[in-house]
């Protein structure tokens, strides 16, 4: 008679099941991680890195007090207290992260309906740099003379 057990496949096929789930299961712990940092990477520097978020609120030039607005949707507007609530000059605007380039609407009354107004911008935490590169409105350039400050 054979005394030689035979060997224990059902114990030994359980460990090795276990292994592979606790394997997979770490895996996916991994996989899940990855993600989330990269989720939370990628969502904070793509928040960070477009430079139009950086503009976006009120400011007030250092020249004269003017309040220019800057929106989401690419509109700013400009305003002096003493000319009352209603801006004097608006229209539209883009800014790739050094140049500020300014589209004039119809109704402005302080430059003339399409002049384009370029100027390289250095944008601080709460200042603006600007640098005239070509800009046809006198009263433009004139008020963006000496930057403008982030308005309280």
């Amino acid at each position: 008679m054979d005394t030689t057990k035979p060997p224990e496949t059902t114990s030994s096929t359980s460990d090795e099941r276990t292994r592979r789930q606790v394997q997979t299961l770490a895996l996916g712990v991994v996989v899940v991680a990855v993600g989330l940092a990269g989720i939370l990477w990628f969502g904070v520097r793509d928040a960070s890195s477009d430079p139009i978020d950086s503009l976006l609120g009120d400011w007030r030039t250092v020249n004269n007090g003017t309040t220019i607005a800057y929106t989401e949707d690419g509109k700013w507007s400009a305003q002096h207290g003493w000319w009352g609530e209603e801006p004097f000059d608006w229209g539209s605007f883009t800014f790739d992260g050094e140049t500020l380039t300014f589209f004039t609407d119809t109704g402005s009354r302080a430059c003339e309906e399409g002049q384009i107004g370029v100027y390289r911008a250095s944008i601080g935490e709460d200042e603006v740099t600007l640098e005239l590169i070509d800009d046809p409105c006198h009263g433009r350039s004139s008020d963006f003379r000496g930057g403008i400050v982030r308005s309280p």
